[in-house]
């Protein structure tokens, strides 16, 4: 904790835009003026179509594009540079977190250590920190991961910590770079408590899908089991919560209920998550995931594909249930099941899973830095 007469500023940055972000970073602020510190956040313009400026006392957005080509245009504009500068000239931050991958961020710490030198405290929050596998990803996607992992290995270099959300994004960085020799800790995405009350399993509806509509994320396994499921005792009741473009997907059916949108409030997320009996998360390749506590904040138990990225948190039969790397539609339709069955005590697990792990106000364990 700062003892100081003024409030000391710390940026909280993220450049790039991502809803399902906003919470996350918002929560970090929070935890900064609980330390005593005055929070800017520095964000994509983006961020204001989803009601977030209301929180923010200090908010400057200088970026727009989501695009290589934008994003590195943006990077290069000397208005940007000046905004910056000027920024940091009028409040002098004592720390600044990155909350995400940009090309700016590289422009702002170079900008940091120009005028600020040591005197400032640079974090990097990773929530990727690289992907191995990109096969599930098209031709585009994997271009962004490759120049995101060449601007990170510029950025770590000029910061003071990586702080990294799971056991397996740890062991990840360490692998990808092995001669990195400042600080690296494990803190888990915090969240405040939502949830107003924990829906038993008779106030129950969905098996839902929260996220994007790829082959990466599961969703070909997952509409193989809405497909199969259809008129059957098994089916339960699906639903589908994405802001992806929908061509494939028959709106109206009755087996599934699909809120498509371009941006996905996390109250409307919660509603979801909290009147379904579990959360089916089948991605092929991930380090973390920020729906499992999302999830467990309701007391909600997740179905998850048998990857590292998701077993470190999910453990079957207790807070969950684990299908195969290549399930059948026998084995989703058997994880259905149990979860039905052991609904109360799954839901207990992992409600006080998040408890322990995930909720905001564990923040002195993780960030006893400050």
């Amino acid at each position: 904790m700062v003892d100081v007469t003024v409030d000391p500023t710390a940026f909280v940055v993220s450049f790039n835009f991502s809803p399902g972000l906003k919470k996350e970073f918002a929560t970090i602020g929070s935890v900064f003026e609980e330390a005593g510190y005055s929070p800017t956040y520095l964000l994509s313009d983006s961020y204001k179509h989803i009601d977030i400026e209301q929180r923010f006392k200090d908010v400057a957005y200088l970026t727009s594009a989501s695009s290589i080509r934008g994003m590195a245009t943006e990077t290069a504009s000397p208005r940007v540079w000046r905004e910056l500068q000027a920024i940091i000239a009028d409040r002098t931050p004592m720390h600044v977190y990155l909350y995400n991958p940009h090309p700016l961020n590289l422009v702002l710490c170079k900008l940091l250590r120009w005028e600020l030198g040591e005197a400032v405290q640079i974090s990097l929050y990773l929530h990727e920190p690289y992907k191995p596998d990109t096969s599930a990803y098209g031709l585009r996607t994997r271009l962004k991961f490759r120049i995101t992992d060449w601007l990170q290995s510029r950025v770590i270099n000029l910061i003071d910590r990586v702080l990294l959300p799971s056991k397996v994004a740890k062991e990840r960085f360490r692998g990808k770079y092995p001669d990195f020799e400042i600080d690296d800790q494990l803190v888990p995405i915090l969240l405040p408590d939502r949830s107003n009350r924990r829906f038993p399993a008779s106030e129950r509806q969905f098996f839902v899908k929260v996220g994007m509509v790829n082959r990466a994320t599961g969703h070909d396994d997952f509409m193989r089991l809405v497909e199969a499921s259809r008129g059957t005792e098994s089916s339960g009741g699906f639903a589908l919560v994405t802001s992806s473009d929908l061509p494939n997907i028959p709106h109206g059916e009755e087996s599934i209920e699909v809120v498509a949108r371009e941006y996905i409030s996390d109250a409307l997320i919660y509603d979801y998550v909290s009147r379904s009996y579990a959360v089916f998360k089948l991605d092929r390749e991930l380090t973390q995931s920020g729906v499992v506590p999302v999830a467990f904040m309701h007391g909600t138990p997740v179905i998850a594909r048998d990857i590292p990225g998701l077993t470190q948190h999910v453990h079957h039969r207790e807070n969950g249930y684990v299908v195969p790397e290549d399930p059948s539609i026998d084995d989703l339709i058997d994880a259905m099941d149990a979860v039905k069955a052991n609904f109360e005590t799954f839901s207990q697990s992992a409600r006080q899973d998040f408890e322990e792990t995930w909720y905001r106000d564990n923040w002195p364990k993780y960030y006893n830095w400050l």
